[in-house]
Formats: C-alpha cells, structure tokens, sequence
C-alpha cells in the first residue's frame, strides 16, 4: 500500500510588532481549589437568591394591598369612571359656568332640575326648556332664589317645547334672547320602562319608532342646530345625557338601548368632525337615577302588568341621587371629557366589563338576568338584584 505523501507544515512567523512581552506565569497548585471555589460562589449566588426571594416575598406583601385597596376603593367608594374621578378633584368646576349662557332641553325630570338648580348657584344664565309650563315657570322661581342674587328674572328664559316636533324656530328663539349659546344640554329622551318591558321581537314596531324619535331623531335634529350656531360664534360645549344601557344592553330594554347607542355613535362622529371649529362633545351615560316620586323616568323595571308605587320607588332609591349625577355631569362637561359612566354598583362594574371584555360581560349577565329573573321583571314583580351606593358619597 503506497504511502501519503509528507505534507510539511507552514511555519508561524514570529509575532514581532507586538510592543510588550507576555511573560509566563505559573500558576502554583491549590488542592481541591475548583472544590473550594465553586462552594463559594454557589454560596453567593444562593445568597443572592435569597435575597431577591426574600425582596419578591416582600413585593407580594406590598402589592396584594396595592390591588385589593384599588378594588374595595372601586366597589364601595366609587360611582363615576377613573377619569371623571380625577378631573372632580383636579380638574375645572362648575364655577366655568359663571356668566356663560346655557340651554339645558329636559328640564322637567328630577336630574334636569338639579344641573339647572346648579347652574344657577355659579351664576349662569339660563335657558329652560320642557313641554310642562309650569314646571318651568316654578323651575325658573327656584333657580332666582339659589342663586343668592346672581341671577334675575331676565337671565332666566322659559322656553317650553315638545322637541319631538323638530322645530328649528324654538333654537331661533334660544339665541335671540341673550344673542348666543355659549353650552347646549341635551337631557331629552324616554325610557320603554314606562311603556312596556319586553323581548325585542315581542315590542311592538311603533314602541320601537317612538323610542328613536325621542331619543335619536330630535336631540340630533336639535343638535345640528346648534351646531350651526357654534360655528358662526366660534364654538361652543354639548353636553349629551345618554345612558350605560347604551354600552351593555339590558333584557326588555332593546329599543331604549339601540337609541342610545345610535345617539352615542352620532356624537362620536360628531365629535371629530366639530373639533376643528372649537365645539367640544361630552356624552355621559348613568345608570339607575334615584327617584322620589312614581313617575320619574329613570324607573327601569317596569313590567306588563302594573307594579306598586311602593315597589316601583323601592328600586329606583338604590340609584345614584340626581343632584350627586348632575354635579358629575356638569364636572365631565366643564372638564371637556369625551364620555364618562356615572352609577352605582354593580352598573359601573358591569358597563366596565361590557367595554373592555365583552365576553365576560356577556355570561355576568345572563348570570344575573336568568330566566326566572326575566320571568318574574316581566310579570312587574320587583327583582332581587343586589345594588349598593358608594359610601361616603353624598
């Protein structure tokens, strides 16, 4: 067998620029050194890990308290969202209001006759509008006498109307009094609690169609003639009262609930399109509103056949009390908020969920609407829902 053939090997030249000679150093001999060595820094790092455990332990201790306080804080002390919270302790108040000319449309419920009771005591000037004159006339005595002598017979106008009629010569009527309109509150609309609480393909079509008019149709009428008016004067505010129904739904509330959310998506759209010429859109949805009398039109659980006064007024007291809900809506709209949620527990929990995971929102709901519950609210007997006020809120 013939043999390869020998190959030599290049020679390594001799590294001769380098500018210092590494010298050898001989590493004497430690025994069990590598033994040693590693038993120490095994001890630093376990230390360390101690360390860092006992800091993560510690971290646990701290965080729990800083998830359940925001929790409980949330739960018992809370019924308006995370940002209208801040802006009621940091931000404007009522007092923006002081001079300019507001015109608020829906007077005649209990939370209209508080935003316009409050807007009197800052000294704004008041344009009053319902289809009850003397509602308004008596409205009109009461906002004079808050007022403490900031406002007299002449800053107050009582305008009554029905706004389902969709008259542009009633917004004529508003600017010619005082030669402007400096914020527009739209608190109009009805709620089929009155009418007939219902599944949506059992709700007659002309519930349906009355639903839209009060609570679509008219305010945007009235609103784009507003608007109008806000574009020759250089801007203005609107201030929509709308309702958390909108963002969640609620059994036998189909017709109320779609209005809501047309009027909702119509002010969004709104919104972006009257930014450029100084007009600011706040929509503000509440929950169950307290009432103190039979007629009020927040009452919710109303069923086919007649329910008691009592019962009736059993419900709606574990509502948000119209003054505290005007006051936060006059907040959100002096703050130029875009959309704010004010109501009590388990509503502003329930609207959070319906926002940010629809899905969990969805079986909370049939959870608490079951079919024996739905059963019983459409035979108009009271539902055993557990609804609590923030403490320590007025």
């Amino acid at each position: 067998m013939p043999s390869l053939p020998h190959i030599p090997l290049p020679k390594i030249p001799h590294i001769s620029w380098l500018p210092i000679t590494i010298p050898h150093i001989p590493v004497p001999y430690i025994p069990y050194f590598n033994d040693i060595l590693g038993i120490l820094l095994g001890g630093l790092f376990g230390l360390i890990a101690v360390v860092f455990t006992v800091i993560g332990a510690i971290g646990v201790l701290i965080a729990i308290p800083l998830w359940i306080l925001p929790a409980i804080w949330f739960l018992f002390f809370n019924d308006r969202n995370i940002s209208l919270g801040i802006r009621e302790y940091i931000g404007k108040g009522i007092k923006k209001y002081s001079g300019k000319v507001v015109w608020i449309v829906g007077v005649s419920t209990t939370l209209g006759k508080e935003m316009a009771l409050e807007l009197a005591t800052v000294g704004a000037k008041l344009i009053l509008s319902a289809r009850k004159v003397d509602i308004l006339e008596e409205l009109k005595e009461d906002c004079i006498e808050i007022s403490n002598g900031k406002l007299s017979d002449s800053d107050i106008l009582v305008l009554p109307f029905d706004i389902t009629e969709m008259e542009k010569e009633y917004v004529d009527i508003a600017i010619e009094e005082f030669g402007k309109i400096d914020v527009f509150i739209n608190n109009t609309g009805h709620n089929t609690g009155l009418i007939e609480l219902n599944d949506a393909c059992k709700t007659d079509i002309d519930i349906d169609i009355s639903m839209f008019d009060s609570n679509f149709f008219a305010p945007a009428f009235l609103t784009k003639q507003v608007v109008k008016h806000f574009m020759k004067t250089g801007g203005g505010e609107i201030i929509a009262v709308s309702s958390i129904v909108a963002k969640g739904g609620l059994p036998g509330q189909a017709a109320f609930s779609a209005s809501k959310k047309a009027l909702n998506g119509y002010l969004d759209c709104l919104r972006l399109e009257s930014s450029r010429h100084k007009i600011f859109v706040t929509t503000v949805c509440p929950g169950l509103i307290h009432s103190s009398d039979s007629d009020s039109e927040n009452t919710v659980f109303v069923g086919t056949s007649e329910i008691t006064q009592e019962e009736q007024l059993k419900i709606t007291r574990k509502g948000l009390k119209p003054k505290r809900c005007a006051h936060l809506i006059l907040v959100a709209g002096a703050n130029r908020l875009t959309e704010c949620w004010v109501a009590n527990q388990p509503f502003l929990l329930l609207t959070y969920l319906a926002q940010y995971n629809p899905w969990v929102h969805r079986y909370v709901m049939g959870f608490i609407f079951s079919k024996k519950r739905l059963e019983k609210i459409y035979e108009g007997i009271k539902p055993n829902i557990w609804i609590w006020r923030p403490l320590f809120v007025i």
